[in-house]
């Protein structure tokens, strides 16, 4: 009964100190100084995965275990330029870690020193570009960067969650470039002297490659700002046609979409399109509501990448007539979405638009106008496209575009 009793009073000291606050205490995301200089730390969403900076000698990787009565331990590798070595860090609250270090060659029976670190600032270093955010079209990047052009974060992408650090290299006043490597092993961490698997420019805003997976994915795009946009072709109108009968034309119409950035087309698809003739009756407008949910990266601050992208609108006309059929030029329509933008996300006023007719407003650098509206809160921009192949030929079409 006395071996019963002692045995539950451990397991209950035990789960004690596993429950305690401050033993099972996670470090904070900021900067702390330590035996080997200031390190940057970020964690990843899960709590799972850490990454360190530490100036400009290399990166830290690791990953947390909460083990009882130690509380929470992280254990992985760093780099030091060409050399890279094991690190194992147990926190000793939410703001500092007592911890060890040894080299890749160095027996795993000892360490060759210690690694302690101390709660410094949390502050983020506002000039430093690469420390944000960013949306990219492989899965959302959480990026840190220190001083001395250390960067290192996370991409959450498949499913799963990848640590990715390098360095920046070929800065400028404008743009610099980001080239690096990505992973899931926290024991692995790669130095200067391997190949590189990230090779990202910024110009604000990412813009490259990355080998995931054993893929290469090209064209990888970044920005700090997404939009989930909805766009609606409503409706399409014919003013004049070549119908001799009843002002009446059979004829098919197609029309696509394209969201073009400064590194080229980012979104596109179709609209509408018809595989049967149709009639058409001059001045009548015919309903359409066809709906496309494309997801945009934008900046809207200063320039860069994805500061001016455009939304572009095809239109093209097939007329049948009795002796020969016509296929009218396609007409493409370009809209500036900047300034779309800054009104849907309630960053310009509709009175800050020149007025057009019937209450529309005009985009600079587009011959669409548009009804600017707002209703509970939210915003919508309808847009006016019109086409003229000839006197006898002239068509129009009704779109909004809205966040989603």
């Amino acid at each position: 009964m006395k071996k019963i009793i002692t045995l539950i009073t451990c397991c209950m000291a035990l789960c004690a100190l596993a429950t305690n606050p401050v033993i099972a205490a996670k470090l904070e995301n900021g900067v702390y100084t330590s035996d080997h200089g200031d390190i940057h730390v970020l964690n990843a969403k899960s709590g799972s995965k850490t990454v360190g900076l530490y100036k400009g000698v290399g990166h830290i990787l690791l990953s947390s275990i909460n083990i009882a009565g130690r509380g929470t331990t992280y254990t992985g590798s760093f780099s030091n330029a060409k050399d890279t070595g094991l690190v194992a860090f147990t926190a000793a609250n939410s703001k500092s870690w007592k911890g060890n270090w040894r080299w890749q060659k160095t027996p795993a029976t000892k360490w060759d020193g210690s690694w302690n670190g101390d709660w410094l600032n949390n502050n983020k270093i506002k000039q430093l570009v690469l420390w944000n955010t960013f949306y990219t079209d492989l899965g959302e990047m959480q990026l840190i960067h220190n001083p001395e052009g250390k960067t290192a974060g996370f991409l959450y992408a498949d499913g799963k969650e990848y640590y990715v650090y390098g360095t920046l290299t070929n800065i400028t006043p404008r743009q610099v470039q980001f080239s690096g490597f990505i992973s899931t092993n926290p024991d692995a961490v790669k130095t200067t002297a391997n190949t590189r698997e990230v090779l990202l420019d910024w110009d604000n805003g990412l813009y490259g490659s990355i080998n995931i997976n054993g893929r290469s994915k090209t064209d990888v795009r970044g920005a700090s700002s997404q939009a989930n946009l909805k766009i609606v072709l409503q409706t399409i109108k014919n003013y004049k046609n070549r119908g001799v009968m009843h002002q009446e034309q059979s004829g098919k119409i197609k029309m696509t979409y394209s969201i073009f950035d400064k590194k080229g087309r980012q979104q596109g698809g179709d609209l509408y399109g018809q595989s049967n003739w149709k009639s058409y009756k001059e001045n009548t407008e015919y309903t359409i509501n066809t709906v496309v949910n494309p997801t945009m990266l934008y900046t809207l601050d200063g320039d860069g990448y994805y500061a001016n992208n455009t939304l572009d609108i095809q239109f093209s006309h097939f007329g049948q007539g009795d002796i020969i059929n016509i296929k009218d030029k396609l007409v493409a329509h370009t809209v500036p979405l900047k300034p779309i933008m800054e009104y849907l996300t309630f960053k310009r006023s509709a009175s800050s638009f020149a007025n057009a007719v019937d209450g529309r407003k005009t985009i600079p650098g587009s011959d669409h106008t548009f009804w600017l509206t707002e209703s509970n809160g939210k915003r919508t921009a309808r847009g006016y496209g019109f086409i003229k192949y000839s006197d006898r030929d002239k068509w129009g079409y009704f779109y909004t575009i809205e966040l989603n």
